[in-house]
Order: C-alpha cells, then sequence, then structure tokens
C-alpha cells in the first residue's frame, strides 16, 4: 500500500516540476540553455540579427562603412550600416529599421548626420530610418577634431544592435589676418 502511495507522489511531483509549477516554484526549470538562439512553442529557431559592413559572406559585425576615415576641416563622410540575419547574412526588410548615430562630435553639435537615400530621416535628431537593411547618411564636420568615434544603435526585433568606426579631423586652420599700414611719406 505505501509502495503505491510513494510512487503517486512522486509522479505528482514529476508533473509540477515538467510544467514549471508555477511561477514560485522551487524546482529547477528541465532543459533550460542560453546562447543567441531560443527556439518557439512550435520548436523554430528565433533569428538574430546583427548590424555592422556589408551582407553576406563578406559581412563584417559592428563595423560601421566610412567612404573616407580621413577628413578636412569641414569635410564630408558617407557612413552606412546593415542588418543582417546573423546565420544566412541575408539583410533584414521585415519591418523599417531607425538607425541612431551618435559620438561626442555630434553631442556637441560639432558634427552633423543627414540621411542619404535610399533610407530617410528618422523622427527624432541624428536618426535614419530604412526598409532596406542597409541604413545611408552622410557626416558633416563642422569643427571637431582631431578624431570623433561614431556608434550605430538600433532596435531589431528587441535586440540591441551596435556599430562603430572613428573618424579623424583635421583641424581648421586660422588665417591670420596681417595689418597693412600704408607709410605716409615724410615732410621736409
Amino acid at each position: 500500500m505505501y509502495k503505491y502511495g510513494y510512487l503517486l507522489a512522486l509522479a505528482g511531483a514529476l508533473a509540477l516540476s515538467a510544467c514549471g509549477g508555477g511561477s514560485n516554484s522551487s524546482f529547477a526549470t528541465v532543459g533550460s540553455s542560453s546562447g543567441t538562439s531560443s527556439s518557439t512553442s512550435s520548436g523554430a529557431a528565433t533569428t538574430t540579427y546583427e548590424m555592422g559592413n556589408g551582407s553576406g559572406s563578406t559581412f563584417q559585425n559592428g563595423v560601421i562603412n566610412l567612404s573616407s576615415a580621413s577628413l578636412s576641416a569641414g569635410g564630408t563622410a558617407s557612413l552606412s550600416v546593415t542588418v543582417v540575419d546573423q546565420q544566412t547574412g541575408t539583410l533584414y526588410t521585415a519591418a523599417p529599421v531607425v538607425v541612431t548615430f551618435n559620438s561626442p562630435c555630434i553631442a556637441q553639435g560639432l558634427a552633423i548626420i543627414a540621411a542619404t537615400p535610399p533610407s530617410t530621416t528618422g523622427t527624432a535628431a541624428d536618426t535614419v530610418s530604412t526598409t532596406s537593411g542597409n541604413a545611408t547618411a552622410t557626416y558633416t564636420a563642422k569643427g571637431c577634431s582631431p578624431t570623433d568615434v561614431i556608434t550605430a544603435t538600433a532596435v531589431v526585433d528587441n535586440e540591441n544592435l551596435t556599430a562603430s568606426a572613428t573618424i579623424s579631423v583635421a583641424r581648421r586652420r586660422s588665417v591670420r589676418s596681417s595689418s597693412y599700414r600704408r607709410r605716409r611719406p615724410r615732410s621736409a
């Protein structure tokens, strides 16, 4: 008799453990794991995205593509970042992505960001929106020197994505005006 009661109690404890037993359960969840991919209730893997430069086999995670890493004072550089599926390298086009570009110089008003087609200006300052998976913008130096670390951030499917690049900007040379005095002839 005790044997059946023991087995029934054990079966009940296993059933509670398997379903989690509620949010205050002291049992460990069986089969939990950590990593970048997770599975849905159907067992399919969740897609993970990355932001960087390029796509496919040439993709560089975490890197902003710069047309020039060195600018003259007042110069401009084209910036671009792509959002890709981590597994396949294909561009993310399921929904619009808003990319925010920031840097110490942008924050101080010493550099500006402007969207370039096919991207469009986002709703907030220094943001660019894309539906193609490729966000493009122009960086204009307005007195920033000698270097500026630019960071691009976006949120895709509740994932925070970042990329960065460093740009060098030459100092403006000041022009000294020399005063020219006209000499008057001496009177005799």
